[in-house]
């Protein structure tokens, strides 16, 4: 990562790998990159990326995750849940979007975020 601003210039925060959390971090609508270790919650409306040696376990609401790390606990995403090739969660998912790349593992309970949309012909 070459900035610590993102392409629309929103904050990026950074936690790096060798690092340990254990609390709630709480962020707004910029990214926030995971490469440590995180114990606890997320909340954020931005969104929250896990790189492929980050690691949490707990739970999080964010706007959109994506996942090349661990996560075991319990996601919710307003936007999508981005799982890619390198990605494992291990919990239940509650997103508008679930997307699992080739190689991404999957393993617990999907929900959609809104359970009032309906097919229609």
């Amino acid at each position: 990562m070459g900035s610590l601003f993102s392409s629309e210039g929103r904050v990026v925060s950074l936690i790096g790998e060798g690092t340990s959390v254990v609390g709630i971090i709480n962020f707004g609508e910029g990214m926030v990159r995971l490469d440590g270790r995180l114990e606890g919650k997320v909340v954020g409306g931005g969104t929250l990326i896990v790189g492929e040696k980050g690691m949490l376990q707990g739970e999080m609401s964010v706007g959109n995750l994506i996942l090349c790390g661990r996560v075991e606990g319990t996601v919710a995403a307003t936007g999508s849940a981005h799982i890619a090739p390198t990605g494992k969660l291990l919990g239940k998912v509650q997103a508008t979007h679930l997307i699992i790349e080739e190689g991404g593992v999957f393993d617990g309970k999907s929900e959609p975020l809104h359970s009032s949309l309906h097919c229609q012909r």
